[in-house]
């Protein structure tokens, strides 16, 4: 990547539980601000969702998927052209590589590849510790995660990311949490082995970390640790800057910071992520309360 006076990133999911990825990134460029070889960067989140309520899950046939990211995927490349676009989402993520644009782009990067590494790091540390891999029905039919490990299981989230990005207070949520785990210790059966490790394979998922260790207690296994690939793949969007580093420099750059989305976000869905990343970052939660609808882009 050369020199630039003006880098822009771009964050997208389908949903808003990338906003964290996204708000852990800012505070680490802004960390590093001085220290850029270039005068200005635009850090965008495109909410790739194609309307309110029909989420990629609630699509029937993967064709259908795969036609609605790519027309998404499009419209960045062509509206934003993003020096890097990160797809802060397991489900788009899974979708990218049958997509056309994933055959013509090169300066995209996707999650998954950070959660496999994660859970192949894990496996090795413990060999003998099982490895529930949470994810979205999406996800789990693509077999992004399928691994030729009989100590990785993999289970269905169902709604658990609608349901957060709606209420993250739900009881709802705590019922469909009760339903993952009773599926846990099913596989678990009359194994010795009752601690397990639990892998994150959905950004919404790391919102109600919390709710999963606490609901965890009422079954007859232990959550030794929880991975979430979010941190990890935040990193591998910050080694992409590192030919833009220079130590000593001490001039700050200009970070902008934008929030868009075709389809409207529902004021409960704003009220419920907003109190979720409000603690990592007040300017992104305020952005999101005045984001900017694009209709009928894709």
């Amino acid at each position: 990547m050369t020199n630039k006076k003006k880098l822009t990133f771009v964050f997208t999911d389908s949903g808003l539980g990338g906003l964290s990825i996204m708000a852990d990134f800012v505070k680490e460029i802004e960390q590093k601000a001085t220290n850029l070889l270039c005068e200005e960067m635009e850090i965008i989140f495109f909410n790739a969702l194609p309307e309110s309520g029909q989420g990629y899950n609630r699509m029937e046939k993967m064709q259908d998927k795969i036609d609605t990211f790519n027309n998404a995927l499009a419209w960045i490349g062509g509206h934003y052209k993003p020096d890097a676009l990160a797809i802060a989402c397991n489900t788009l993520s899974a979708i990218y590589p049958l997509t056309p644009f994933a055959k013509t782009d090169s300066s995209t990067f996707e999650i998954i590849s950070s959660g496999r590494s994660q859970i192949e790091a894990r496996r090795k540390e413990n060999p003998a510790q099982p490895i529930f891999v949470l994810a979205t029905p999406t996800t789990l039919a693509s077999n992004a995660y399928k691994m030729d490990d009989l100590f990785v299981f993999e289970v269905s989230g169902e709604n658990l990311a609608s349901l957060i990005e709606f209420d993250h207070t739900s009881p709802e949520i705590k019922e469909v949490t009760r339903r993952i785990f009773r599926h846990i210790e099913n596989y678990l059966g009359e194994r010795p082995q009752k601690e397990v490790s639990l892998f994150l394979g959905c950004t919404h998922y790391g919102y109600i970390e919390q709710t999963l260790r606490q609901v965890a207690k009422d079954f007859k296994f232990s959550i030794a640790t929880i991975l979430n690939p979010n941190t990890a793949f935040t990193n591998e969007l910050l080694h992409f800057l590192n030919p833009l580093l220079a130590e000593g420099t001490q001039k700050k750059i200009k970070v902008n910071l934008r929030i868009e989305s075709q389809a409207k976000i529902e004021p409960s869905e704003i009220k419920s992520i907003s109190q979720l990343v409000k603690g990592q970052s007040e300017e992104i939660t305020a952005l999101l309360k005045k984001y900017t609808r694009l209709p009928h882009i894709f």
